[in-house]
C-alpha cells in the first residue's frame, strides 16, 4: 500500500474517540429527554476535524450506527481532496471501500468523492450499472475526471 493512503489508514486517537463516544451518548441522552445540547454538538464538531454534526444526526443515530463508530468516523475528521492521486493509489481507496467497514469505509468514500468531484463515485462501486474490477474502475474515474 502506498504510504499516503496507509497514513490516512492510520486510527484516530483512542483518547479523542473515547471523548466523542462519551459526548455523543450525552447527545442522544439529552435528545431523548428533550433537554439542550448545543455545546455537547459544539465539542463534538471542534472535535471533529472539520465535520460538522448537526442535532439531526443523532435522532436517529441507533437506527444506522452507534456512538463508538460515529466516534471512529468523527475522530478521524473530513477526508482530503487528493487531486493528484494516481491509478495506484485509487485502486488502493476503492479496494479499501470494498472491503473495510466504517470508519475507513464513511472515510476513504468521502475522500474518493472530494478526490473526483465531477463523479458519484460511490455509485459506481456501490450500484454499478457496469461491474468492473478496482484497475477497470480507476482507469473508468481517472478518464471521466480527466474530462
Amino acid at each position: 500500500m502506498s504510504e499516503r493512503i496507509q497514513d490516512l489508514r492510520q486510527p484516530p486517537a483512542p483518547e479523542i474517540v473515547e471523548r466523542l463516544t462519551l459526548l455523543i451518548d450525552g447527545v442522544v441522552s439529552d435528545l431523548d429527554e428533550n433537554r439542550d445540547c448545543s455545546a455537547e454538538i459544539e465539542e463534538i464538531n471542534k472535535l471533529s476535524g472539520g465535520n460538522v454534526y448537526t442535532r439531526e444526526h443523532f435522532f436517529e443515530l441507533y437506527s444506522h450506527t452507534d456512538a463508538r463508530t460515529l466516534a471512529q468516523i468523527a475522530a478521524k475528521g473530513l477526508p482530503p481532496a487528493i487531486g493528484d492521486l494516481t491509478r495506484n493509489e485509487l485502486i488502493e481507496v476503492i479496494s479499501v471501500i470494498e472491503t473495510s467497514n466504517d470508519p475507513d469505509l464513511t472515510f476513504f468514500l468521502g475522500l474518493m468523492d472530494r478526490s473526483m468531484r465531477t463523479i458519484w463515485s460511490s455509485d459506481l462501486i456501490f450500484w454499478p450499472t457496469v461491474t468492473r474490477s478496482a484497475p477497470e474502475l480507476a482507469d473508468y474515474l481517472l478518464s471521466e475526471s480527466a474530462r
